[in-house]
């Protein structure tokens, strides 16, 4: 057996180890591939060692990296073979012969340079039926009965918990090869966990990182991979530079392509999270004038992948050690600002076109945009930067019910108040779009008094540029933020003209909003009678246009309604009808809203089972979106749960916390019936506990943080 021989034990790799095995038994030409640094020739040597005892005839090992002409595989197959005795004759029928029959493994490394030559390797296996050819390559090669085994990254640590993993394993052993005292702590392991997370797994890249534990600290190496490829260097020596530096092993693979694919590789990097077939397309240029056929060749390289998407789809994507070296080369090239405005636009093309109609939101118009998530970013942070506002304003906008609807309220708020602190290049029209959006976002956090500025800004801009649909909008924002306040009659009058205009408008789904809005006011005020006609009203216009947030809305104000008329099992059925609404929209915003009420009714009912599953999953939309009156209005009822229950003191610690945090926060209480329940709950409370356990449990739970509370509420941590 002529293997070499490792300095290091290989480490991790036990499933991998083991599918290259079972493969071998089951074919005749295995192709392990995968870019550069992945760890394919270590891989095949582990393989090759697992299987020989099924190699009677010998496993011999030849290294092609240093083999520049495609003419000379088969004499270097021949020389180490020692079947070099061909002078004048045919190398590949030398090769044949001096193998014959015998069960032999040849371990053939590095081939991707080579490939016009591995059509001699099939005729090879072809002519020796027992011979058995493992290769090592970055793009396959393509021949009949190959099968190939695309070599995966590391595993890698969960964020949360222990970094245990194979890519921090090998981290350690290589840090200690430079720094015998070197151990994994509590003080360093976060820092080797993000380390090993940022280097995406990749076998090269973290041997590189861990070797400079002699000179620096896992957190000082966490920040200097901001510029990782110049980070990752130093090798040992006696390794060939593709080995040497993370550079030169992408630089190996780089030079292989064609030039249409280097070009296509260099703009690849403007994206981020990877891009669909259609997004790579609208790159197409003079440059690059067929992107799709530039493609393969990335795919091939392993420097691109492609993974399916949620739908089935075809996505393309690199490592994010990939995607700066082709940064680099875009920025050589003096591409990187048209290759990023290009990314911009085409991003806001699509948001602008995918942007559902107020009122209209259901999950088919929005689920596009999770998967795109990182390039968005990306391209609202170029716009921002590059000062382009325009094109800022406008993706913003756009993106502003898929924040609201997903539960991304503090990152939408946040771009949008970058974008409205930009000096110029905003229209009159677009600012007060995202002052409105910036104020529904705010109401969502809570933050009402600078909701209703937003709202107020927003109403003098429609009302100068004569447009009623937008005037609508604003007003029926700042009516909100009065309720919401307290201050039931101004918001009762502000919806009424909001009312007025959204008519005039012919807005049939600003109408809907209004409509509830004012149902609100007349609950609040003790009028049931008018709120449930309200809500009946605004029920049915939101069914007339198919809008599902507002059916999910709408139904669980009419089943609140139902049930104060003292229909309780009506009521659960309609609630239940809206909380399907308001899964099927895929707005989590009108989702959590039904799942509320729901949990409302369910107490009411009685059903403390059911009240309990409702308030936990709202309050992880809460928390997940940062949605504090929300959260805590589930706290409130998983207090009440308790309590139903007869679990008394978990119920006085609950709603300790809530109250505490709900003034805190600057919050005041909104009225409505399940304000009515959480306070008939409390009242009993107080009166079934002893005085003093009450105040020492409310304590308790007064002395909980917001996220300590919410997570004892969902059982993650203790109350």
């Amino acid at each position: 057996m002529t293997l070499p021989a490792q300095m290091t034990a290989l480490v991790g790799r036990h499933d991998e180890l083991n599918d290259a095995v079972r493969m071998l038994a089951g074919c005749r030409l295995l192709t392990l591939t995968g870019p550069g640094g992945i760890g394919k020739t270590r891989l095949a040597i582990a393989a090759a060692e697992r299987v020989a005892d099924r190699h009677p005839g010998g496993v011999t090992f030849i290294p092609f990296a240093s083999v520049a002409d495609p003419d000379l595989v088969l004499p270097t197959i021949a020389l180490t073979l020692a079947a070099d005795d061909y002078v004048g004759g045919s190398p590949l029928r030398a090769v044949a012969e001096h193998i014959g029959d015998r069960r032999l493994l040849l371990v053939l490394d590095n081939l991707e340079h080579l490939l016009p030559a591995t059509p001699m390797l099939a005729e090879l296996l072809q002519r020796c039926a027992a011979l058995t050819i493992l290769a090592t390559s970055r793009t396959p090669l393509r021949l009949y009965g190959e099968r190939r085994y695309p070599v995966p990254s590391l595993t890698l640590p969960d964020e949360a918990g222990p970094p245990a993993s194979e890519s921090v394993d090998l981290f350690v052993e290589r840090a200690q090869d430079v720094e015998p005292g070197f151990e994994l702590t509590g003080a360093n392991g976060a820092a080797v966990g993000d380390i090993c997370r940022a280097l995406e797994g990749l076998p090269l890249a973290i041997e590189l990182a861990a070797a400079r534990v002699d000179t620096l600290s896992p957190e000082e190496i966490l920040v200097r991979l901001e510029r990782r490829l110049d980070l990752l260097t130093e090798g040992a020596r006696e390794l060939p530079d593709r080995q040497r530096t993370i550079r030169g092993a992408i630089d190996w693979s780089y030079d292989l392509l064609p030039q249409p694919s280097q070009r296509l590789f260099a703009r690849l990097g403007v994206f981020a999270g990877g891009a669909t077939a259609e997004a790579i397309d609208a790159l197409s240029d003079e440059v690059v004038p067929n992107p799709s056929g530039a493609l393969p060749a990335l795919v091939d390289s392993a420097l691109v992948r492609r993974r399916r998407g949620a739908e089935g789809e075809p996505r393309f994507e690199m490592l994010e050690t990939f995607r700066e070296y082709a940064l680099e080369r875009l920025e050589a090239a003096g591409e990187v600002t048209d290759a990023r405005r290009r990314h911009a636009e085409q991003y806001l093309a699509s948001a602008e076109r995918g942007r559902p109609p107020l009122g209209h939101t259901d999950v088919r118009q929005l689920e596009w945009l999770e998967p795109e998530t990182d390039n968005l970013r990306a391209a609202l942070t170029w716009a921002l930067e590059a000062g382009e506002t325009a094109v800022a304003g406008r993706l913003a906008a756009a993106l502003y019910r898929w924040w609201l609807d997903s539960g991304r309220t503090v990152e939408g708020s946040g771009w949008i108040e970058r974008v409205l602190a930009q000096p110029t290049g905003l229209a009159e029209a677009v600012r007060a779009e995202l002052l409105v959006a910036h104020g529904s976002l705010g109401m969502n956090l809570a933050r009402y008094g600078a909701a209703e500025e937003d709202f107020e800004q927003a109403r003098t801009i429609w009302n100068r540029l004569d447009e009623p649909a937008g005037e609508a909008r604003a007003l029926y924002g700042a009516a909100g933020t009065r309720y919401r306040l307290g201050r039931p009659e101004e918001a009762g009058e502000l919806a009424r003209h909001a009312e007025e205009l959204a008519e005039r408008a012919g807005d049939d789904a600003g109408r809907v909003r209004v409509m509830a809005l004012l149902g609100a006011v007349a609950e609040g005020k003790g009028d049931t009678p008018g709120a449930k006609a309200r809500y009946a009203q605004a029920l049915g216009a939101a069914r007339m246009i198919g809008s599902t947030p507002d059916i999910a809305r709408c139904g669980a104000q009419v089943a609140i309604a139902t049930l104060a008329d003292g229909d309780a099992a009506a009521a659960a059925a309609l609630v239940e009808e809206a909380v399907t609404a308001g899964r099927v929209s895929g707005s989590l915003a009108a989702l959590h809203f039904a799942l509320l009420l729901g949990g409302v009714i369910a107490l009411e009912r009685f059903d403390p089972e059911v009240a309990a599953a409702r308030y936990r999953e709202a309050l992880a939309i809460c928390r997940d979106s940062g949605q504090r009156h929300g959260a805590i209005d589930c706290l409130e009822g998983l207090g009440a749960v308790a309590h139903l229950d007869g679990d008394r003191l978990r119920a006085a610690r609950l709603f300790g916390a809530a109250r505490t945090l709900l003034q805190t926060s600057g919050l005041t209480d909104e009225p409505g019936a399940d304000r009515d329940c959480y306070d008939r709950h409390l009242a009993a409370l107080r009166a079934e506990l002893d005085a003093q356990a009450f105040e020492s449990a409310w304590a308790d739970g007064q002395a909980k943080t917001f996220d300590e509370a919410v997570a004892a509420a969902l059982g993650t941590g203790s109350l």
